[in-house]
Order: structure tokens, then C-alpha cells, then sequence
């Protein structure tokens, strides 16, 4: 909803960080958006940047693509160390599979031993990873917008079209929502 005080929240919490807990931007917060113009707004950066994702032109050309030689320490790695929140504001202008992206390369080049990236499973042995890399996520914006152009809106029924096929799918809306709620 449009003046609902989202952009003062995120002003408030930056102030907090930069002030308060002498935290900088980029390095152990980071506000992300994905159009150049909201970007502007929040002083941030644009999903894609900070991200490392990659986008196809208009004439098929692969942007951003990361040319890193094996021997050498990712930048990821250097650049996320420190990272301990992302904020995304306007998310949703940012498509599923873009943000599924930004996911993969945030948890895969984080530092996982001694920190929030891993999670202990019921016999105290094995490991599994969390979503970013154990990193705090914070969406803001509006759910009801037009969906991102080429992409799945993150608001979209993923529901929507297994329902025309399997009425007596086991992953139904509500079921969704009672395993990530719980």
C-alpha cells in the first residue's frame, strides 16, 4: 500500500545500523532494489550487482556473467564476510527465478563453518544450509503490483496451474502455508 511508511521503516533502520551499531552499508547490511530509480531512493544497490546475477539483453547478450579464476579468493566471498542483512525494497518488481539466483550465489559463497550459514540436523552431526547463507532477509513493497516482465511474480500462485491438471496435489496453498508457519 502505497504510503504505508515502508520507506520511513527502512530509513529508521539504516540510521540504527550506520549510528547505533557503527555497521556499514554493504558491508554488514545491504539495501537492494531492483530498478536503478529505487535504488536512488534508498541508496542502495541494485539486486543484480550486489548479487552477481545475470540478465540477457534485448540482442541476446549475457551481462554480468562472473570470470573468476579458481586459485583466487572469490570477491563474493570477500565482499559477503561481514554480511548480516539484506533488504530488498519494492521486491515485487524482483521475479522468482532472479531471486532464486541472488540466493544461490549469497549461500554459496559465504563462509559456512562457525557461523549462521549451517544448521544442525536432529543427529548433531550432519549439516544442511540455510536459505542465503544464514543471512537475515527483509522484503518490503508492495504485493499487488504488476508482475516483473519475463519472470514469476514472487506474489504469484505457484498453485495456479497444477490445479487445472491434479485436484488431489499434496502441496496445496494451505499446506504451504502450514509448513513454512510452523
Amino acid at each position: 500500500m502505497p504510503g504505508a511508511g515502508k520507506s520511513e521503516v527502512l530509513y529508521w533502520l539504516r540510521d540504527f545500523f550506520e549510528n547505533v551499531c557503527c555497521w556499514e552499508h554493504g558491508e554488514e547490511f545491504a539495501y537492494l532494489a531492483f530498478q536503478h530509480s529505487m535504488v536512488a531512493l534508498i541508496k542502495g544497490f541494485t539486486f543484480d550487482s550486489f548479487c552477481a546475477t545475470t540478465w540477457i539483453t534485448d540482442k541476446g547478450a549475457v551481462v554480468n556473467q562472473r570470470r573468476e579464476q579458481s586459485k583466487d579468493m572469490s570477491k563474493l566471498f570477500v565482499k559477503y564476510q561481514r554480511l548480516r542483512w539484506i533488504f530488498i525494497d519494492e521486491c515485487s518488481t524482483l521475479g522468482v527465478e532472479k531471486l532464486s539466483l541472488g540466493e544461490t550465489n549469497v549461500r554459496t559463497n559465504i563462509r559456512e563453518r562457525g557461523t549462521w550459514a549451517r544448521r544442525k540436523l536432529q543427529n548433531d552431526q550432519d549439516f544442511e544450509l540455510r536459505s542465503w547463507g544464514g543471512v537475515n532477509l527483509c522484503l518490503s513493497g508492495d504485493f499487488w503490483q504488476f508482475t516483473p516482465i519475463q519472470d514469476t511474480a514472487i506474489f504469484a500462485d505457484p498453485f495456479a496451474t497444477y490445479h487445472e491438471f491434479d485436484n488431489n496435489c499434496a502441496w496445496t496453498p494451505n499446506r504451504v502455508i502450514q509448513i513454512f508457519c510452523f
